[in-house]
């Protein structure tokens, strides 16, 4: 998972690709930035099938809370 947003969120909802080797820290989102970077990350192969050992499925504790409360969660977890 690039960030604790997208770990927060169902696996069939996180992110299969994204940029990796950014060295910007995303405060918002309690990551580096992923929207940039030098080589992209991919969860699937080229058929769609899940790259073994990339899964993004797992870790579901906090996905059923709303979004409001997933920013809320961060947030207090960003004074720990």
């Amino acid at each position: 998972m690039p960030n604790l947003w997208e770990l927060l969120q169902k696996p069939e909802k996180r992110v299969v690709r994204f940029w990796v080797g950014s060295r910007k820290f995303d405060p918002v989102n309690v990551g580096f930035v992923t929207t940039e970077g030098l080589n992209e990350f991919q969860v699937l192969t080229p058929a769609g099938a899940i790259q073994a050992g990339n899964s993004n499925r797992g870790h579901e504790a906090g996905t059923d809370l709303s979004d409001d409360e997933k920013r809320q969660l961060i947030e207090y977890m960003k004074t720990l």
